[in-house]
C-alpha cells in the first residue's frame, strides 16, 4: 500500500518537471514590429510597445501612446519579447489527460501488485493526479500548467494541515501519518483540478526573456582603435 502512495507522489512531482522557458540564447532577432516590454532599471515601470528600430546595441520602442523611447541594451534591467496570447490546446489537454489517467492507474497497480488487495481509493487518486498532470502538460499554456501545479501544492498543504488539526485516534483506524498523506493526496487532486481550470480560462500574454541572459559574448571595434571583447556571466536567472 505504501508503494501506491509513493507512486502517486511521483506523479505529482512530475508537474515540477515542466520544460523551462526559452532563454536569450534561443531567442529570435528583435525585428521591427515585434512586441516587447522593457524595464529600464530599479523600480521603473515596464515600457510596452513594438520595436521601431534595433541596431548597434540600441532598441527604439514605439509605445501605444504614439511616442518612441530609445534604450541602450547594455544598461536596461530586462527586455522581454511577446510570443502572443496564450491559447488552451483542448485536443492536447484531452490526450494528456488520457495518457495521465492510464499511466497513473497502471503505475498504481504495478506498485501495489505484491501488497495484497488494491486500495481503490488510492488507485483513484493516483489516476486522478495523473489525469490532472497530463492535462496540464498537454494544454499548451503556461498559466494552465502553473495553475495545476500551484493548485496541487496548495491543496496538498491544506489537506495535510486540516487532517493534522482534526485527527482523532478514536474515530479512525488509520494512523495519523497515513491519514495526513491521504488527505494531502486528495487535496492535491482537488486543488490541481481547480487550478488547471482557472488557469485554462484566464489567458495571458506569453513573454520570453531576452535580457539579461545567463551568458553572453560580444566583440567589436573599440574607441580609439583596437578590438573590444565583452563577456557576461549571470549566475542567477
Amino acid at each position: 500500500m505504501t508503494n501506491v502512495r509513493y507512486a502517486v507522489l511521483a506523479l505529482l512531482a512530475a508537474a515540477l518537471l515542466r520544460p523551462a522557458a526559452l532563454d536569450a540564447q534561443g531567442a529570435p532577432e528583435l525585428r521591427p514590429g515585434t512586441r516587447v516590454r522593457v524595464r529600464p532599471g530599479g523600480a521603473a515601470p515596464w515600457v510596452i510597445g513594438t520595436v521601431a528600430w534595433s541596431s548597434g546595441g540600441r532598441v527604439t520602442v514605439a509605445r501605444l501612446a504614439g511616442d518612441t523611447v530609445a534604450f541602450d541594451l547594455d544598461t536596461i534591467a530586462r527586455l522581454d519579447m511577446s510570443l502572443g496570447k496564450e491559447t488552451f490546446d483542448t485536443g492536447g489537454a484531452l490526450r494528456g489527460a488520457g495518457a495521465g489517467l492510464l499511466g497513473g492507474a497502471i503505475l498504481a497497480l504495478l506498485t501495489d501488485a505484491g501488497g495484497g488487495e488494491v486500495d481503490g481509493k488510492r488507485l483513484a487518486i493516483g489516476a486522478g493526479i495523473g489525469t490532472v498532470v497530463g492535462a496540464g502538460i498537454g494544454a499548451g499554456g503556461q498559466r494552465a500548467q502553473n495553475g495545476a501545479l500551484l493548485g496541487a501544492l496548495g491543496g496538498a498543504a491544506t489537506g495535510a494541515v486540516v487532517t493534522l488539526a482534526t485527527y482523532d485516534d478514536e474515530s479512525t483506524t488509520e494512523s495519523r501519518g497515513d491519514a495526513t498523506l491521504d488527505s494531502a493526496l486528495l487535496g492535491a487532486l482537488i486543488g490541481g483540478g481547480a487550478g488547471l481550470f482557472i488557469g485554462a480560462v484566464i489567458p495571458r500574454e506569453r513573454w520570453i526573456r531576452i535580457i539579461p541572459d545567463r551568458f553572453g559574448f560580444s566583440m567589436g571595434p573599440a574607441a580609439g582603435g583596437g578590438v573590444r571583447v565583452g563577456l557576461r556571466l549571470r549566475l542567477t536567472p
